[in-house]
C-alpha cells in the first residue's frame, strides 16, 4: 500500500492542504451513497495519521482493511474499490482548488453558465468584472497566451450571447462582427505566443543536445511576417520573434543585441520565471559563441551572470558560483572575482560552504600569476595530514563530484607552472585514475575533454629538451591541441607551447 499511487499523491499535501482535503471529502457531494461517503472519509482520517512519510508498518491494506470494517474477511477488490474512490475524490479537490485560485477562469466558466442558462444580468455583471480583471493586466506591458485566450473565450461568449436570444438587430450585427474580430485578432495573438515560445526551445535544443533533430514547422513561414508593426507591438512576440532570429541567424550578432535590449526595456514588467527562461537563452547563446572559438562573448556573460545574480534570476549552486568566477578570470576581471565570491559566499548552502570557497580562491590565486601564490594554492587544495600520511598528493575531498576534478586538474597545472616533476607524475597519475574509477559518474563530453588534457600535458612533458626532433614534435603537438575539439583548458595548455 505504500508504494500506491493514493500514498503518492498524499505525500506531495501539507499539513494545511490536508486539513481542507478532509473538509471537502466529508462533503458528500462528491461520494455517492452514506457508506461510501463515511468509509472514504475514515480511509482518508486513517491514512493521514502517518504523514508526511507514510512509512509505518501498519500502513498495509490489510491493517487498514481491519479499521474501516473491522472483523469482516479481507476482500482486496473492496480495498482497492476504496482506495480508488479517495484518490479520484482528491483528484477532484485538486481541480476545484486550482480553479478556485484563479479567478479569471471561475469568472469565464461562470461567464458559459449564465449564456447558457440565458440570464442576461448576470452574464452583463460577470462580463464586465472580467474585462475589469483583463484593463488591469493591459496596464503591464506583460500580456501573455493567457490573456489573449481569456479575450479570445470573452469575445467568442459574447458573441454567442445575442444569437441565444432572439434574431439580432442591424446594431447587434455590427456588435458581432466587432467580437469576430476580436476573436480573430486574439486567437492569433495567442498562437504566435504559444508558437514562438515552443520554436524558440526547439532552436536551442540542438546547443545542448547533439542528437536532437529540429522539424519543418509553420512558424517559420509565418516568421517574415511578423516584423510588422501590429505584430511588434506586443511586447512578448517582440521578445521570441527576436529570439528566434537570435537562434536561427547565430552569426548575425545584430539579432543578440536587438533581443537583450527588448529585455531590458521591458524587464520592470515581465514576471520572475519568464525574465528566467529568457536570460537562459541569452546566456546559453552566449556561451556557444564562446565554445566556437568567439571570446570575445566572455564579457557578455559575465554581465548576464552578473544581471541574473542581482535580479536572483539564477540560483547560486556550487556549479554556478564556478562557472561564472571562471568566466571572469577568462577576461581577468580578478579584482571583480575577489569581490563575488565574498559578497556570494555566503549564498551557497553550508554542505558545499568550505569546497567552494577554498575551490574558486585557488583559481583566482592561479590566474594572479605570482609565484608565492601556488603555495596558497597548494594549500587550499591537499590534505596535508593525509599526505603526510601516506606520502602521495592528497587533494582535499569535495562533495561536488565535478569540483574534485577541476581541482585535481589545477594542482597538476600549478605543479607544472612551478616546474615540480615528482608532483606532475604523481598528479597526472591522480587524476587519470580518478576519472577512470568515477567515469560512470562523469557525462561523456567531460571525461572526454579532461582525458584529452591528460594525453596532450603528457605528451608535451615527455618531450625531452635534448630530443633531436623536439621542434616537430611540439610544432605537431601545438596543432594537434589547435584542432581539438573536446579539451578542456585549451588556452593554458597552447600558452605552455611558448614557453
Amino acid at each position: 500500500m505504500q508504494d500506491s499511487k493514493l500514498i503518492e499523491l498524499l505525500k506531495v499535501f501539507s499539513n494545511k492542504e490536508l486539513k481542507r482535503l478532509t473538509l471537502f471529502t466529508s462533503c458528500k457531494l462528491f461520494n455517492v451513497g452514506i457508506t461510501k461517503h463515511e468509509v472514504h472519509c475514515q480511509l482518508l482520517s486513517y491514512l493521514i495519521k502517518f504523514a508526511p512519510t507514510y512509512t509505518h508498518r501498519k500502513l498495509t491494506k490489510q491493517q487498514v482493511f481491519r479499521q474501516l470494517f473491522g472483523s469482516i474477511k479481507y476482500n482486496d477488490k473492496k480495498m482497492r474499490d476504496v482506495m480508488h474512490g479517495l484518490f479520484k475524490i482528491i483528484e477532484d479537490y485538486i481541480v476545484t482548488s486550482r480553479l478556485r485560485s484563479n479567478d479569471l477562469r471561475c469568472k469565464l466558466e461562470l461567464l458559459d453558465f449564465y449564456r447558457t442558462k440565458n440570464l442576461p444580468q448576470h452574464f452583463d455583471d460577470t462580463k464586465y468584472a472580467i474585462q475589469k480583471l483583463q484593463d488591469i493586466q493591459q496596464k503591464n506591458s506583460y500580456k501573455d497566451a493567457r490573456y489573449h485566450y481569456a479575450n479570445l473565450l470573452l469575445a467568442e461568449q459574447s458573441m454567442q450571447w445575442p444569437t441565444a436570444r432572439r434574431k439580432l438587430s442591424a446594431k447587434k450585427q455590427e456588435e458581432n462582427k466587432n467580437y469576430l474580430d476580436e476573436v480573430i485578432y486574439n486567437l492569433d495573438k495567442f498562437y504566435l505566443i504559444k508558437q514562438l515560445k515552443q520554436y524558440c526551445e526547439s532552436l536551442n535544443r540542438p546547443k545542448i543536445m547533439k542528437q536532437y533533430q529540429q522539424k519543418e514547422m509553420l512558424i517559420q513561414k509565418i516568421l517574415p511576417y511578423l516584423t510588422q508593426p501590429i505584430y511588434l507591438k506586443e511586447p512578448l512576440i517582440a521578445i521570441y520573434h527576436q529570439l528566434a532570429m537570435m537562434h536561427s541567424h547565430p552569426d548575425k550578432k545584430v539579432h543578440y543585441f536587438q533581443f537583450k535590449a527588448l529585455i531590458d526595456e521591458h524587464v520592470n514588467n515581465l514576471p520572475h520565471h519568464l525574465l528566467q527562461d529568457l536570460y537562459i537563452h541569452a546566456r546559453n547563446y552566449c556561451i556557444w559563441k564562446v565554445n566556437g572559438g568567439q571570446e570575445i562573448y566572455l564579457e557578455e556573460l559575465l554581465d548576464i551572470y552578473n544581471t541574473s545574480i542581482e535580479k536572483k534570476l539564477l540560483p547560486l549552486t556550487p556549479a554556478s558560483f564556478k562557472n561564472i568566477v571562471t568566466t571572469g578570470l577568462r577576461i581577468s576581471k580578478l579584482e571583480w572575482i575577489e569581490q563575488f565570491i565574498e559578497k556570494n559566499i555566503a549564498a551557497i548552502e553550508a554542505k558545499y560552504h568550505k569546497d567552494v570557497y577554498n575551490y574558486n580562491y585557488a583559481h583566482l590565486f592561479f590566474h594572479k600569476n605570482v609565484q608565492k601564490n601556488y603555495l596558497k594554492i597548494i594549500n587550499l587544495l591537499e590534505d596535508a595530514e593525509r599526505k603526510a600520511l601516506t606520502g602521495n598528493i592528497e587533494v582535499q575531498k569535495f562533495n561536488d563530484i565535478f569540483y574534485q576534478i577541476d581541482a585535481r586538474r589545477l594542482l597538476l597545472k600549478t605543479y607544472y607552472e612551478i616546474d615540480d616533476p615528482e608532483n606532475i607524475e604523481k598528479m597526472l597519475a591522480n587524476l587519470e585514475v580518478f576519472l577512470s574509477l568515477r567515469q560512470s559518474l562523469i557525462p561523456e563530453g567531460k571525461l572526454k575533454s579532461n582525458r584529452n588534457f591528460i594525453k596532450i600535458l603528457k605528451q608535451l612533458y615527455k618531450i625531452s629538451p635534448y630530443d633531436r626532433q623536439r621542434k616537430q614534435k611540439i610544432i605537431a603537438l601545438e596543432q594537434e591541441t589547435k584542432d581539438a575539439t573536446q579539451l578542456t583548458d585549451k588556452q593554458w595548455l597552447l600558452k605552455q607551447f611558448d614557453v
